[in-house]
């Protein structure tokens, strides 16, 4: 028994000429590795496949890019993406691309954005609904040639968000308008590409909490989510590692 599968939130497709000066069109196929939904005795699989597609691969960041005039600035586990239950989805991802070396390039975003459409099964949450980022004439080259931060690493909490502090940017974007038209994209310019989690399966206070304490300590949900929707009571040591507290979750009200 299986909850569903992860649709898609972003799907990066556009055109025009790329790095080799060549006019060429992108449908990026990472969509191919979602989250797969929780089943009735175990947790989803994380970013690994895609019901409508027989091979979960995402692909090597290396062959996109001579694929794409997209650079990687950073691929990884996108948490709370999966549907929460006894038994969670499995967690989507992201990417966020750079233009770099197009010309007349354009590209545009399609998949769910304000509701979710795959629904947990036996008191499972749906996996995360999507929404987009990008920004358009940035001061990345700038930033790059003086060695200053860039954004690299993932847009982690969407409500506390770092990719704008690390730069800046003549129009950014972050709303929930996942389905867009073209729009035209210059080199220097971000788009991020964020794959959807499975739905989870069953009661979210039946997940034991050594399962919740091992979500933290993989980045796979965020702190205030484990105490808000598994009634866990969480720590953290100054390494950074969680702890949830069996005993005290269990008087609060989870497992």
């Amino acid at each position: 028994m299986n909850a569903g599968n992860a649709n898609t939130s972003n799907w990066l497709q556009g055109g025009g000429y790329n790095q080799f000066n060549e006019n060429h069109a992108v449908n990026s196929f990472e969509s191919a590795a979602e989250g797969v939904g929780a089943g009735a005795v175990k947790d989803g699989i994380s970013h690994a496949a895609a019901i409508w597609n027989p091979e979960g691969d995402m692909g090597d960041m290396e062959i996109w890019e001579l694929a794409e005039p997209l650079l990687y600035l950073g691929r990884s586990v996108k948490p709370n993406t999966a549907g929460y239950g006894k038994y969670r989805g499995g967690s989507g991802y992201e990417t966020l691309r750079m233009v770099y070396g197009a010309k007349d390039w354009t590209m545009f975003f399609m998949g769910n954005g304000y509701m979710s459409s795959d629904c947990g099964l036996m008191g499972g949450y749906p996996a995360a609904s999507g929404y987009r980022f990008e920004a358009h004439g940035t001061d990345l080259k700038e930033r790059i040639e003086k060695g200053l931060p860039i954004p690299t690493g993932g847009d982690l909490d969407p409500d506390n968000p770092e990719y704008e502090k690390l730069m800046e940017a003549k129009e950014t974007i972050r709303d929930k308008q996942s389905i867009t038209t073209e729009t035209i994209f210059d080199n220097y310019d971000l788009y991020l590409n964020y794959l959807r989690g499975g739905p989870g399966f069953g009661d979210p206070l039946e997940r034991l909490p050594k399962n919740i304490e091992n979500d933290l300590n993989e980045g796979l949900i965020l702190q205030r989510y484990a105490e808000k929707v598994y009634g866990a009571i969480v720590s953290r040591d100054e390494k950074g590692k969680y702890t949830v507290d069996e005993q005290a979750t269990e008087k609060r009200g989870g497992k």
